[in-house]
């Protein structure tokens, strides 16, 4: 299932991508939402994947933002560090 999840974000990102390009507006749909359980939710789904890599340090950040976009947004930002950052190093 949340690789289902995950594949669906992946082609979002490439919709989202196409019509940015395109000059047309991305369409978010604004929650209040804690930036905290965002963090917490992706560390806990990409540790099925790349272990326990990840630190999540911080406080609660509740505001009106888009959960959907941040997610995709942390989780190319943290696949991206076990990518190309330094295998030994936590991901903080």
């Amino acid at each position: 299932i949340e690789n289902s999840k995950r594949a669906d974000r992946m082609i979002q990102d490439l919709l989202d991508a196409t019509l940015a390009r395109a000059g047309e507006r991305i369409h978010l749909k604004l929650s209040q939402c804690n930036l905290l359980d965002i963090a917490l939710a992706v560390s806990n789904s990409l540790a099925v994947t790349y272990g326990d890599r990840f630190k999540i340090v911080g406080e609660e950040a509740v505001g009106i933002w888009s959960p959907d976009a941040l997610t995709r947004a942390l989780e190319n930002l943290c696949i991206n560090a076990v990518k190309y950052g330094d295998q030994d190093t936590p991901i903080t």
